[in-house]
Formats: C-alpha cells, sequence, structure tokens
C-alpha cells in the first residue's frame, strides 16, 4: 500500500464529517492511523485537541502503538522543520493523547467534574465479579419483599417463569438499564404513566408497518396469482374449490384494505383447506397436472412464510391487556431493584460501566461543561463503529454540538462484522449516521467504501462474493430496518502475489450416532497431518515468498465454546499441538483445577481426594499403580498424606514416593510463612512442572493460564488478603460462577489454533478451517416461560390463554418475536462473512452430510446457506466444482492503483475420502503418553472385609460381570484413570444422566398425573442447575411428560393412590444385609407392584436386550421386596419412558423367587471365599483394562 487508492484517498478528506465502511482487509486500523497523522500534520491542532475511541484496551494500545510507529516513520522522512518539531512533540506526548475506550474517556470526565457529576472525586469501578453479586442481591432481596408484600402479579411471574429466570432476565435489565428505561418509556409510558390504551395504538401501529414493510408486497403477489390458480384446478368438485378460491380472494383483499390479523388467521386455515395442506405443501389432489414451475407451486413458497401467523395466537385487545399487567409487574419490580443496587454501590463507592455512559451523558447536558468539552476536542476518530450503541453515540454528538461545522468527525467500521447483537451493539447507529453524512454532503461526499481486500486471495474473495452478492441484498429505501439488513459490498483483491489455493469443502459421513462429532474431528485432525507432513508451501506474506505449512499457521473457528471438546480430544491424541482461545473457562481447565487441589492440600493435608489429584496430576505424574499401593497398604485411619510418609520411611531414595514427600513436607511448613505469589512459584520450581509439561500440546495455553494465575495471586495480596485458605476459597467460587475465558497466550508459533468466530474478529490466519458447519444455528426460542426484548415491541413471552387452555403469544410478543427471528438470522449471516474472511492463504469447510436422507435438509446451517447459493453439486465422492465469475483486482500501473475486473474461474474441491498421512510425532509429557502400568496386588493381603456386608444390586451385577471387576471397584475403591485430563462435558449440556435424575426426581414428587403440578414442580427442581439450560431442559422434561400422559399404564401408575415413592428397602438376608432403592411401590389388596422408570435412549430392536440387562436388578428388587413385605405376590413393571407403549410386565411365581434366593446366596457365598478370579470374555467393554488387558496381573509392586 505504498499508494493510496481513490476510495483511502477520499477517506482522508479532513475537511468534511467521514464515514468509512471498510471490507474485511481493506486497511481499517491503517486508514484510520493515516487521519491521525494527517491531522496533525495539515490541521492546526493540539495534542489535546484530537480524540481517538476504540470499544476495547486491546484495540486502544495497538492504536496507540501504530500511531507511535507510523510518527517515527514520517519524522525519519520529513525535512521540514516546522513539520519535524510538530510531529516531535506529538511523538512525545503520545501516551497522554486521548486515544482510549469510550468507558475511560467517560470516566475521565466525571472525575473532571465530580461536583456537576454528583459522584465522590474518589469513587472506584466496581469489578465484574462484585456487580453481578451485588444484582443478583438487589433482585433477590426486592422479590423476597414482593412476595412478603404480596404485591399485584409478582407470585404470577414466578409461576409463569420460574424463580431463576425471573431473576436472570432481571438481572440483565438491570445491566443494560439505560437501555430498558428508554424502552420503558418509549413503549409503555404514556406521559410518565403506564397507559394501556395509548400502549395498544402505539403496538396496533407497529405491527401493521411491520407487515407492510415484510410482507405486504409478497401477500398482493400471491393475491394476483389466484386467477392463474384456478386454472390449474384439476380435482372433480371443480366450481366447488373454484367458489372457494374466490373466497379466499376477497378474505386476501379485505385484509390487505385493515389488515386485522385475526382475519388473517381465518384466511390462512382456508387456504389450508384449498389450496395448500396443514404442512403448507401444495394439495396435490386438487391440482394433478401441476409442476414447481405452475402457479400453485409459487403461490405455496410465498404463503408458506406466513405459516407463523397460525401459531398460537391469541390477537385479542383483552388478551393483550392481561400481557401489559404482567409487563407492569415486571417493571415495579425492576426499577425497585435497579434502585437498590444503586444504593449498594453508593454505599460502597463504586460505579459500573453504565454509570459511566449514563453519568457522562448527563453531564453532558450541562450546558457549562458541555461547551467546554466542545471547545477542547475538535476532531473525533471512532474505530470499529458498527460495534456503537445509541447512548455512546449520544455521547459523541453532544462533544461535537449535534456535529456543527467546528467539529470533525472520523468514523470507521463494517456493518457485515456488526455480530455484537448479544452485547447491545445496534447497527442501526452505524446506518443512522450513514444517511445523515450523505444528506449532510447532498449524497456527494462523505460516504466512503474501502473495497479492496488486501487479506484475501481471489479464490476466497470470488467465494465470499458468490455467498454475499445474493444473501445479503440491498435494504428497501423509505422503510424500517426491522431485521437489521446490511448492503453487500464486493471484495476486490488488492494482492499480487498469494497462495493459488482452492477453496475445499471436507465432507464426513453423517451418523445420528456421532453425537460428539468424533467423525469429523477425526477427518478434520488427519488434513491437518496432510497439510503439515506433505511439504505442503504457502505465500508467506511477511517474508514474501513460499514456505512449508507448519501447525503454527492453522486456526480452526468454531461457533461456540462447545464444538471444540472433540477436537481437542483428538489433538491430543494424534500429537497434534494447539491452543484454545477462550474455550473452556480458565478456571475450570486443568491445570488450574491441579493447582486449587494444590492449595487445598496445603490448607488441609488430611484432604486425600486433593493429595490424590496432585500425585496424579503433572506435579508429581504418579503412576496409579503407585497410588493404588498408597491405598491397600495402610490402614484406612491414616490419611495419604500419613501413608506417604510411611511409604517414604520404608524405600530407597530413588522412589519417586521419598522425592514426593519431601517435597509437599517443605510446602505445608511454609505455605504460612509465603505470600501466595511466593509461594506458587516455590511450587513450580521445586516440582518442575514447566519441565514437565514441555512436550504438552497445549504447553503455551497451560504456562499462559498458570502465569495469569500468579497475577490473580499477585492482585489478591495487594487487596490487603494473604491467607491461603481465603485465597483458595475464591478459587474454588471462581470455579463454580466460571465466566473467565482462559488466558491470552504470549507464544503461540507452531501451534493451532482454537477459538470462536466472534474471538477470531479483527484477526487473520493463513489457512482457516471452518468445522462443524452443518450444526443448526437456530437459537430463538418462544418457548412458555422464555421472555426476549425488542425494540418495537417491548418484552415478549407467551401467556396462559384461559379460553384455548394453551399458552398464547399476544400480537406485540408475536411479532417482537418475529423481529427478533429475523435479526438473529442477518446476525448469524454476518458472522458467516466474518468466519469466510479471516483466511490469507486457504479456506477449508468441514461439515457432515448424510447420503441415505430421504428429505432435503432444511435445518438454517452455515451449510445450507452455501449450498443454496452454489449450484447442486455431489457430496457422496471426492469432486470438483468450477465456476466462472468476474473479479476484480487493484493492480498498479505507471505508479497508480488501477482497478481492472477480469473473469475468474473459481474451484472448490470437494473431499470425501480420507488422507494418506503418517501421523507427525513429538516427545509428550509422561503423564499423558505413558501407558497406565500393569497393575499388580497381592490379593492374601486384602483383609476379609465382606461379613456384615451390605449388598446392593449393582454390586452383585459387577460380580457377575466380573468378579475381578467386583474387587477393584467396591473392595479396593480403584478409580480407572488413563489419562488426567478431564472428559468434563460443557456445563450447558444437558447430559442423559442429568435427564434421568431430573426425571426420577419429578416421579418422587408429583402426585397424580398432571401437566400443571408437573410444570411447578420441575421449576423447584432445577433451581440448582444453571440458569442458561433450565428453561430448555424442562421443556425438554415437560414434552416428555405430555407424551407419557398419553399413555394408559403410565397414569394408572402415577395416579395409584397407595403407593410409595424412592422407597429404601433393607432386609437381613444370610450373614449380610440387602439393599435397594425402589423408584415406585404400588400396593394392592393382594399384590405389591414394583415399578422401576428407565430413561435410556436406545432403538426399538434393542428393546429384548435392555429388558435382559436389567433382569437382574429387578430380581433382586423383587426378592428383597418379598421379604420386607413378606408376600410371594410380586409384579414387575419395567417402564422405559422413551418406550411409553412397551412396558415390561412381569409377575413372579414362588419358584421364581426361590431361584432368585439360591443364585444370591451362592454370589455372595463366593465373595466370602474372597474368589475375585478375571472374567477375560469382558475385558473388551470394561473400562478396568487397556488394550482388552485387565489392570489385574499376578506381579508385586
Amino acid at each position: 500500500m505504498s499508494h493510496l487508492t481513490d476510495q483511502q484517498l477520499q477517506a482522508l478528506d479532513l475537511d468534511i464529517y467521514t464515514i468509512v465502511t471498510a471490507n474485511a482487509g481493506s486497511g481499517k486500523t491503517f486508514i484510520l492511523t493515516k487521519r491521525f497523522i494527517e491531522t496533525i500534520l495539515k490541521k492546526n491542532v493540539k495534542f489535546k485537541e484530537i480524540v481517538a475511541i476504540t470499544f476495547t484496551e486491546k484495540a486502544a494500545s495497538e492504536l496507540v502503538y501504530k500511531i507511535s510507529k507510523e510518527l517515527d516513520e514520517v519524522l525519519e522522512r520529513t525535512k521540514d522543520f516546522t513539520e519535524y518539531q510538530k510531529l516531535k512533540q506529538f511523538r512525545e506526548h503520545i501516551l497522554s493523547a486521548k486515544i482510549s475506550t469510550i468507558h475511560s474517556f467517560c470516566f475521565d470526565l466525571l472525575r473532571e467534574f465530580p461536583i456537576e457529576a454528583e459522584i465522590d472525586p474518589s469513587t472506584e469501578i466496581i469489578d465484574d465479579l462484585r456487580k453481578r453479586e451485588l444484582i443478583e442481591k438487589s433482585v433477590e432481596d426486592t422479590l423476597i419483599e414482593f412476595v412478603e408484600k404480596n404485591e399485584e402479579g409478582v407470585r404470577d411471574l414466578l409461576r409463569m417463569f420460574g424463580k431463576e429466570n425471573t431473576i436472570d432476565f432481571l438481572k440483565k435489565l438491570i445491566e443494560k438499564r439505560y437501555f430498558t428505561d428508554k424502552l420503558i418509556e418509549k413503549i409503555y409510558l404514556s406521559n410518565g404513566e403506564f397507559d394501556f390504551q395509548s400502549y395498544l395504538q402505539r403496538i396496533r401501529g407497529e405491527a401493521k408497518n411491520y407487515f407492510k414493510s415484510i410482507y405486504d408486497d409478497k401477500l398482493k403477489e400471491a393475491l394476483q396469482l389466484l386467477p392463474s390458480i384456478k386454472n390449474e384446478v384439476t380435482a372433480k368438485k371443480r366450481q366447488e374449490i373454484l367458489d372457494q378460491i374466490d373466497e379466499i380472494e376477497n378474505a386476501i383483499s379485505s385484509f390487505l384494505n385493515d389488515l386485522d390479523f385475526s382475519k388473517l388467521q381465518n384466511t390462512l386455515g382456508l387456504i389450508c383447506k384449498v389450496i395448500l395442506r396443514s404442512d403448507y405443501t401444495v394439495r396435490k389432489s386438487n391440482f394433478k397436472n401441476a409442476n414447481e414451475h405452475s402457479s400453485v407451486f409459487q403461490f405455496q413458497k410465498i404463503i408458506s412464510e406466513f405459516a407463523d401467523f397460525t401459531n398460537k395466537i391469541n390477537f385479542s385487545d383483552e388478551f393483550e391487556e392481561i400481557r401489559f399487567k404482567h409487563i407492569k409487574a415486571l417493571i415495579d419490580i425492576y426499577n425497585s431493584a435497579k434502585e437498590k443496587f444503586k444504593l449498594y454501590k453508593t454505599l460502597e463507592g463504586v460505579l459500573d460501566f453504565e454509570d459511566l455512559l449514563i453519568l457522562a451523558e448527563k453531564l453532558l447536558d450541562n450546558q457549562k461543561v458541555q461547551q467546554e468539552i466542545s471547545n477542547r476536542y475538535k476532531f473525533i476518530l471512532v474505530d470499529e463503529f458498527q460495534d456503537t450503541d445509541s447512548i455512546q453515540f449520544n455521547i459523541i454528538r453532544k462533544i461535537t454540538n449535534n456535529f456543527d461545522d467546528d467539529h470533525n468527525v472520523f468514523v470507521v467500521g463494517d456493518e457485515k462484522q456488526s455480530i455484537y447483537g448479544f452485547r447491545n451493539a445496534q447497527l442501526t447507529v452505524f446506518q443512522d449516521f450513514k444517511k445523515e453524512i450523505s444528506n449532510r454532503y447532498s449524497k456527494t461526499k462523505g460516504v466512503v467504501t474501502l473495497s479492496t481486500s488486501f487479506r484475501s486471495t481471489p479464490s476466497i474473495a470470488a467465494f465470499v462474493n458468490r455467498i454475499f452478492s445474493s444473501l445479503l441484498s440491498l435494504q428497501k429505501k423509505n422503510q424500517i430496518n426491522y431485521h437489521q439488513e446490511v448492503e453487500y459490498s464486493e471484495l476486490q483483491v488488492g494482492r499480487e502475489e498469494y497462495s493459488n489455493e482452492n477453496i475445499l469443502f471436507l465432507v464426513s459421513e453423517y451418523f445420528k450416532e456421532d453425537d460428539d462429532n468424533s467423525i469429523q474431528s477425526e477427518k478434520v485432525a488427519n488434513y491437518i497431518l496432510h497439510l503439515v507432513n506433505s511439504q505442503k508451501e504457502i505465500f508467506d506474506r511477511n517474508l514474501k515468498q513460499k514456505r512449508r505449512i507448519n501447525f503454527g499457521d492453522i486456526a480452526l473457528l468454531f461457533r461456540t465454546n462447545k464444538e471444540m471438546k472433540s477436537y481437542e480430544n483428538v489433538f491430543i491424541r494424534k500429537g497434534i499441538p494447539f491452543v484454545v482461545s477462550g474455550g473452556r473457562g480458565y478456571y475450570q481447565s486443568e491445570e488450574i483445577r491441579d493447582w486449587l487441589n494444590y492449595l487445598n492440600f496445603l490448607s488441609n493435608p488430611r484432604n486425600d481426594d486433593s493429595l490424590i489429584a496432585i500425585l496424579r496430576s503433572p506435579f508429581f505424574a504418579l503412576s496409579d499403580n503407585l497410588i493404588l499401593y498408597l491405598s491397600l497398604n495402610f490402614e484406612n485411619q491414616f490419611s495419604y498424606f500419613e501413608r506417604l510418609k510411611f511409604a517414604a520411611e520404608k524405600v530407597s531414595d530413588e522412589h519417586p514416593f521419598k522425592e514426593i514427600y519431601s517435597i509437599l513436607n517443605h510446602h505445608i511448613q511454609i505455605a504460612s510463612r509465603y505470600n501466595i505469589p511466593e509461594l506458587l512459584q516455590r511450587i513450580l520450581v521445586d516440582t518442575d512442572y514447566y519441565g514437565k509439561i514441555d512436550g504438552h500440546p497445549k504447553k503455551f495455553q497451560i504456562i499462559a493460564n498458570i502465569e495469569k494465575l500468579i497475577n490473580e495471586a499477585h492482585n489478591f495480596v495487594t487487596s490487603g488478603l494473604e491467607d491461603l485458605r481465603t485465597f483458595s476459597d475464591y478459587l474454588k467460587e471462581a470455579f463454580e460462577k466460571e465466566e473467565t475465558a482462559e488466558a491470552v497466550i504470549s507464544e503461540i508459533r507452531g501451534s493451532v489454533q482454537l477459538m470462536t468466530m466472534h474471538q477470531a474478529k479483527g484477526l487473520e490466519f493463513p489457512i482457516v478451517i471452518l468445522p462443524n458447519f452443518e450444526k443448526n444455528l437456530s437459537r430463538h426460542s418462544d418457548r412458555f416461560g422464555e421472555i426476549s426484548i425488542n425494540d418495537y415491541f417491548g418484552f415478549c413471552f407467551k401467556i396462559y390463554d384461559e379460553e384455548n387452555r394453551d399458552n398464547y403469544h399476544s400480537l406485540s410478543s408475536f411479532f417482537g418475536n418475529k423481529i427478533n427471528q429475523g435479526i438473529e438470522i442477518n446476525e448469524q449471516l454476518r458472522l458467516l462473512y466474518v468466519a469466510l474472511t479471516r483466511a490469507t492463504e486457504k479456506l477449508v469447510i468441514s461439515f457432515t452430510h448424510n447420503f441415505n436422507a430421504e428429505k432435503p435438509d432444511t435445518t438454517f446451517s452455515f451449510k445450507n446457506v452455501l449450498i443454496q447459493n452454489l449450484p447442486q453439486v455431489g457430496f457422496n465422492q471426492n469432486n470438483s466444482l468450477s465456476l466462472q465469475t468476474k473479479l476484480k483486482f487493484l493492480k498498479t500501473k505507471k505508479d497508480k492503483p488501477t482497478e481492472v475486473e477480469e473473469d475468474f474461474n473459481l474451484v472448490i474441491e470437494i473431499i470425501k475420502d480420507e488422507f494418506e498421512i503418517s501421523e507427525q510425532t513429538f516427545e509428550k509429557s509422561p503423564q499423558i503418553t505413558k501407558e497406565q502400568k500393569e497393575l499388580s496386588i497381592h490379593i492374601d493381603q486384602i483383609k476379609d472385609r465382606v461379613k456384615n456386608e451390605i449388598f446392593t444390586a449393582t454390586q452383585l451385577n459387577v460380580y457377575q460381570f466380573c468378579p475381578a471387576k467386583y474387587l477393584l471397584k467396591f473392595i479396593i475403591n480403584y478409580i480407572p484413570h488413563k489419562i488426567y485430563l478431564s472428559e468434563k462435558i460443557d456445563e450447558d449440556e444437558i447430559t442423559g444422566a442429568d435427564f434421568g435424575l431430573v426425571f426420577h426426581q419429578l416421579m418422587e414428587k408429583i402426585s397424580k398425573a398432571d401437566l400443571e403440578e408437573a410444570n411447578k414442580l420441575l421449576d423447584e427442581i432445577l433451581s440448582i442447575y444453571p440458569e442458561s439450560i433450565q428453561t430448555k431442559f424442562k421443556q425438554e422434561v415437560l414434552e416428555k411428560f405430555k407424551k407419557l400422559l398419553k399413555e394408559k399404564t403410565f397414569v394408572e401408575i402415577v395416579n395409584h393412590q397407595n403407593s410409595l415413592k424412592e422407597f429404601e428397602i433393607k432386609v437381613k438376608f444370610k450373614n449380610h444385609f440387602l439393599l435397594g432403592v425402589i423408584d415406585r411401590i404400588n400396593k394392592d389388596e393382594d399384590e405389591i407392584v414394583i415399578i422401576d422408570y428407565k430413561t435410556d435412549n436406545f432403538e426399538s430392536s434393542d428393546y429384548d436386550k435392555k429388558v435382559t440387562e436389567y433382569l437382574h436388578q429387578m430380581e433382586f428388587y423383587a426378592f428383597i421386596s418379598s421379604i420386607f413385605f413378606k408376600t410371594e405376590k410380586i409384579k414387575l413393571i419395567l417402564f422405559f419412558i422413551n418406550h411409553p407403549d412397551k412396558p415390561y410386565i412381569k409377575k413372579f411365581s414362588l419358584e421364581e423367587l426361590k431361584q432368585i434366593e439360591k443364585n444370591f446366596e451362592e454370589l455372595i457365598q463366593k465373595i466370602e471365599k474372597q474368589k475375585f478370579e478375571m472374567n477375560e470374555n469382558n475385558c473388551s467393554i470394561c473400562e478396568y483394562a487397556t488394550n482388552s488387558k485387565c489392570v489385574l496381573v499376578k506381579n508385586h509392586l
């Protein structure tokens, strides 16, 4: 970029206000820096008169660096003494220049004018964790007060949304209280008071405006097709159908005349009886000769977009008023909680970031202050303007006297990269300011688009243009942009040297059973190894030449954090070095958990769990057989640290027990004398921790996380807290309330990078792989109990409709949800744009494909978005797609950048076959790569522990499976750890175990087969789960419960009045006890009925196998029940909730009960005699075996 393009020169016109739309890779920061320098050189400006606003501290620091670097270069070139002096003064004062985040800028204003701002000059910024604690306390205290006072509506809200959902929503409202207050004022208040009639008039008008903007033309087009559709009718009752079509024609015309939405519902109902079916497909029986080009199919395509209007919606004013009363109650609670939060902050002398903006905007209403600030700052530059919100924009407007001619504002951003709607970034601010600038200069100047990408190769630019030129369409002029659509500006190529790489689609076969995406992650890993080991070259823009690909060239970008897990696991297994940027939570990373265990142990040396964990961790990497030795060879009354001491006294100096005990004992002695950061450093040195992780694939991430931990310890000590136990408690609390990303890695060379697409914004990588493109993108939900917010219709949620006896939307909540769905879809498309434009040399897109699908995949996924904008292509074999297109290049001609349009052949390679690879190997850390050693145990050392024992069905079942497994699991308590890395499921996932637990709790508490009671009970049961999954979890359980209510057997079971639930039975048997907890026992006059619920997911073909699997447990329950209730009439119902129509029912005869008794007696006798032989037939499916070989072998330690 030695020569500026025409577009860049336009962006450097210092005499006008300028808004720049900068395409991905077009040099946004370059032009911002250039404008800053040009302003200094060409305008009579002092360094205190210019302000540059960014939206992150990191971006501010980078901008300072780039401006400083550019100033240094200009200083070297300049020969004019006056210019040199001016630049030199700026360079010397660069750190004093106003280059900061908007929040820092506002805080400086408040501290400069504390009296006018009505704040204490010593006020500090509250840390994020404490802020959330105060908000939560404010909300909970308010709810308690309202409930105790029996305030109107609060109990209804808690019943509808549940306590946790209500608290969570109110917390979000308070965090963004500026926007909440503006929304309430705009939608619900009239002259400061709640007025339903004014509200009703407002939302009716908004609903009509929205419909006219989005649907009016479509419905008119459908109306115009009806005469042609009449000619396509082929049914026997043709005249009757023609009359009905006339009725539809009149109904649509009538609706378009007054936009009465209840009419639309009736009209759609009629259409779905005559022209379409209820699923909005063509009613072919009435149109036998119709094909996809027929008018009826065109009509169907249009009308299917109206399907949502026939969902559960009550458009009546009376229903809207009921919802309005609920909203008023919600707002009353919000206002009260907001005031409490303000009081709590005042008592602690703190402000939060939202306060900085609110108070700064209010401060600038003070005419004297506003005048002083306006006279001071003459030049305003704003980066990432697409992420601005209305209050930030208002502050800039006030500083510049409503953008008067005495000021100059330059903003740069990209609407297509606006992906932070969830943080309240308002795309409309960018678009409205663009219109304002355009109108200011009569549409002749001031609005600039930097279209040239100096990042993308021709293949990537052509591919992105192909997808988005039709995907991001032009907005309709003079209409509200409800769905936040953006206009696409095509990429043109500014590079002359690049890698000649095609776009690659990496296709894996879809299998329903592959829940963790292991097939796709395996394929991606193999492709990475193939790239690195094949000696393939790419162009290096820094070296300006080609070189071999290495791991550090590659980045995997995911839509969500939890998608990374399967890729991490396979990368570790295959030896691919990688780092995760904010993947899992920082506190929940394995290394931080290890440190937490170490500190817990030092606080309490009798904490066996923590000690065992750190013995297995990289601190000491002690093998499991040595840990097992400590378990078997010492009395139970001794702690593991005491056992370690005794063992260390018996072994040679070279034995690991000796050194480990010495280190731990030393750390216990010094823990109270060292401050915490020093103690952490001492542990690092003494255990040679960094040496032990040297070969770990995540080495740099681990080091960065530990350095972050030490910094946190420094901050902790600086705050006046030095107690080790307090610091451990702090870490434990942070672990449980995880909201912190892993540390930023300072050294990432040679490692594949894993991060989310959001985190990748503003970054670039030579090779980008985009996995999991088949994933469903739809996050929006309008289930009962969920609340969303819309700028035009306010708070959106369903309420119970007494007349229809179900949960319904009102007019406002329906249209609010429709708009939110449109906004979400468009933000996902912009996120796709960001992801596709991160690569500088090669772009790889990975997804699964169902080759045996009977119906087309209509999921809203990135994969389908791409496919729908490309010609049809097959994925069942290696293939390629060649597309001829036009592409613009920026080429230097006669020392001037010139735009040239050329024909370009875009090639998309499709790879389905596996790769031939020789896997990369590298030295791995011992605790990861060392195979589990053969475990030896002296069986004769095991004492007689089987007298007066309590046996459960599980124990006896395990013994039947394999006596050796019984020994390991129940006598030795051996835990089969093969690697120390955790397999923890993301906390936002609902596991099968979680579902089973919740369902059993529901069955324990419920008194009858009643959906409403189940709904209330689930609010209580799910309160202990993460708030992020409660609504989804509840809905899944309720949907299952609804299906069960249709089954007669289930209803009879639950409605049975004489029952015992989760009933514990403990009976004496020979010299022992048998113990069982039975889900439910229904007692009839002549028999005992045992009911056991099973929540397994399995195919119907596996039903008999599942029954056999559980029969041993059921026999156990039948036998102990016969003893406890002293009856021989036992009936069993094994109820699989995922197969409710097939309960397994069995009555036990007296002979069968006697045989069961005999079997159990034989099993227990073998246990008493310590017969723990191995059943080698089951080793291949046993977690206590490595490579189908049991960990128990007859060798001594």
